[in-house]
């Protein structure tokens, strides 16, 4: 009878491991990855959304193109390690644009794992200023015909322009690869690099691209390089309504080396996370600058804490946190497009029980059990009784599963009022979705045991499950409404610049004629002569404030007299004044000051460039602090003119404006030709360390 009951236990116990296999397997296969969570991405308004029109932000990190140490990490255990421990939501995979032949086919291999992991992967082409745009559209198209009907997929065509203009350069370079990639994938996200090593994103809101949708534009910063003034203009791009992707940052200086700036790197992600701003860390490689994530000689594959550098634990913990939640939410997520859930799950298990008896006092049970989930267990077992048994019995497990899924909505409205006042108002709708299952599961199992009259007895276990599942889905909305009202209001301080010293002088020539009378008195005869000589001066100043320019006009008369020598002699002038005036002409064409802003830790030489078709004698260059003072100025003699109106532009060293502090600056260009002088309107730069 003991016996009988151990065969009892040993077969519910495999039963209920059964179970809890097929209910695990069952919710294993129910959840979806990243990319299937939220589907393909847009662009809507200056924010990046997924399928479901909610709003995302990515945080991952960048590959490295240029040595060995980085390559090294373009395979798939290198990417699915980012992904699972340091919660990569997006990696960018990156190109040499000289070394395409070389690499192409280790990019692919990265590709593919960013894809085989379920995470959004931004292929782009590494080059620092001027590349062959064809040599890109070529490299793009076939990127898009390989992996364009994938969901994961971004392309960033020029990695970082220089000193090349927006309008006349880097945009039509843009709308050629946007040409070459549309009519093969027209959904994918297109990421546009922006002039000076992607820092002058204002260009691109003043002049976006409008071939095309699902445009976003690229940032890039340093964080011990670049500060507040790149958030303002950042700020700035996002108010004209452009979206900004940061494809690239360094917790160091611009160098990608020096030291790490943690408190700045901070200051930066809370501004890329109050903003919905995307982004990768710089880099994904093992070299001793300060940017890189892991020291010299660590393994491609095999790595651990020991071998990651300062600014890589920095960004892991950072990656982590932030991230973590994101990954944690793919559980109750419901992939775009699926608003229910439904599964009826079907399993039948056989078990054949067989059991020989010998002419010997010792039966031999061997009981085969072959569940069509292919799970075979062989048990062995001596008995040394007779029976026969039948056992019928009905099992009606219920089990009940609770999804619930939260979305959250932001809307973020601003207004602007004079003189500068900006309201934010902020709402946040948050829905909750509660999916209850309850599954139910009825079981008719029959048993039947028979013993044959020739010392062998079968045992034959027939088992026919037919679990009914039933789903009752609960769905709670719950609505929260949040305003917040942020009143910023900003003040405009225009300097005032009085300069008399500087302006261009107007001579106006006045000529008087005189006209003398005779009057005869007496007829005594008296020799009177008398000389008249009259110089009057008018001067009338003008004084306008910067921006504006000061005219100063300076009329000088000259009076022309005829004298008459008669007796008693008495002269009544009459003056005639004429005026001649000379024209100002003004100003120059487009004045630009590359780079700007101007960090003299980095920078070497700045142009100030200007086009003007007319010879002159000299060129002078003035800059002002905010504060109105004169603090340099950059003379050019007539030596000078050919290389300048060639070039088109005035080149100094930083090392000549080492002295300035870091802040604002106006300057202006002034031609002088034959005591005349032409100059430009007044602009700004800006200077940083």
């Amino acid at each position: 009878m003991k016996k009988k009951i151990l065969f009892k236990h040993i077969f519910l116990i495999l039963y209920i491991i059964g179970i809890f296999l097929f209910t695990d397997w069952v919710l294993n296969a129910a959840t979806p990855t990243f990319v299937e969570c939220h589907g393909q991405l847009r662009v809507q308004g200056n924010r990046i959304v997924d399928a479901k029109g909610q709003y995302i932000t990515l945080r991952g990190m960048s590959l490295y193109p240029w040595a060995d140490q980085g390559l090294q990490y373009y395979n798939t255990t290198a990417i699915t390690r980012l992904v699972n421990e340091w919660k990569c939501t997006v990696i960018r995979v990156t190109i040499h644009h000289q070394r395409v032949a070389q690499q192409e086919s280790m990019v692919r291999t990265a590709i593919e794992a960013c894809i085989a992991n379920g995470i959004y992967c931004i292929i782009n082409w590494h080059c620092i200023g001027a590349t062959d745009v064809n040599a890109c559209a070529d490299f793009m198209r076939r990127m898009a015909q390989s992996y364009g009907n994938y969901p994961n997929i971004m392309y960033e065509p020029w990695n970082e322009p220089t000193d090349q203009a927006w309008s006349s350069v880097v945009k039509p370079f843009h709308e050629q690869i946007i040409n070459t990639i549309r009519p093969i994938d027209p959904d994918n996200l297109i990421l546009c690099g922006t002039p000076q090593w992607c820092q002058r994103v204002g260009d691109p809101a003043d002049n976006p691209i409008t071939i095309s949708s699902n445009i976003a534009y690229v940032l890039h910063f340093y964080a011990a390089s670049h500060k507040q003034w790149l958030r303002d203009a950042t700020t700035y791009a996002l108010n004209k309504g452009i979206a900004i992707f940061c494809t690239e940052y360094g917790t160091c200086e611009a160098s990608g080396n020096g030291y790490l700036d943690e408190a700045s790197t901070r200051e930066w992600w809370n501004y890329l996370d109050t903003n919905g701003i995307s982004s990768a860390n710089w880099s994904v490689s093992a070299l001793s600058e300060t940017s890189a994530i892991f020291y010299p000689g660590t393994s491609a594959t095999n790595w651990t804490d020991a071998n990651i550098k300062p600014s890589g634990l920095l960004v892991r913990d950072y990656l982590i946190r932030m991230n973590t939640p994101l990954w944690d939410e793919l559980k109750n997520c419901v992939p775009p497009g699926q608003g229910t859930m439904t599964r009826t799950p079907t399993r039948q298990i056989t078990s054949t029980f067989t059991r020989t008896r010998t002419a010997t006092p010792t039966n031999t049970l061997t009981i085969a059990r072959t569940p069509t989930q292919q799970i075979s267990n062989t048990f062995t077992m001596t008995r040394t009784n007779t029976m026969t048994m039948t056992r019928t019995y009905t099992q009606q497990p219920t089990r009940t599963f609770t999804i619930t899924s939260t979305n959250t909505m932001t809307i973020t409205g601003t207004y602007t009022e004079q003189p500068t006042s900006t309201f934010t108002i902020t709402r946040t709708m948050t829905r909750t979705n509660t999916m209850t299952m309850t599954r139910t599961y009825t079981q008719q199992p029959t048993k039947t045991f028979t013993i044959t009259s020739t010392n062998t007895m079968t045992i034959t276990s027939t088992h026919t499950e037919q679990p009914t599942e039933t789903f009752t889905i609960t769905r709670i909305m719950t609505l929260t409404n949040t305003m917040t009202i942020t009143r910023t209001t900003e003040y405009s301080l225009t300097p005032t610049i009085t300069v008399t010293d500087i302006l261009p002088t107007v001579i106006n020539t006045q000529s008087y004629t005189v006209t003398v009378t005779p009057t005869l008195l007496t007829p005594n005869i008296t020799m009177t002569i008398t000389s008249i000589n009259i110089s009057p001066t008018v001067t009338t100043t003008q004084t306008l404030l910067l921006p504006t320019v000061t005219f100063t006009f300076i009329y000088s008369a000259t009076p022309t007299m005829t004298k008459t020598n008669t007796v008693l002699l008495f002269n009544t002038p009459t003056f005639t004044p004429t005026f001649t005036e000379i024209e100002i002409k003004q100003p120059l064409d487009n004045i630009k000051v590359y780079p700007n802003p101007i960090n003299l830790s980095r920078d070497k030489i700045v142009r100030f460039e200007f086009k003007s078709k007319k010879d002159c004698d000299e060129v002078v260059l003035r800059i002002y602090t905010t504060g109105c003072r004169l603090v340099k100025e950059f003379l050019y003699t007539k030596e000078y003119m050919g290389i300048i109106f060639e070039r088109g532009f005035i080149e100094i060293q930083t090392k000549d404006l080492i002295k300035l502090s870091n802040g604002a600056y106006y300057y202006f260009v002034i031609l002088k030709k034959n005591g005349k002088e032409e100059r430009s309107k007044v602009d700004k730069f800006i200077i940083c360390r």
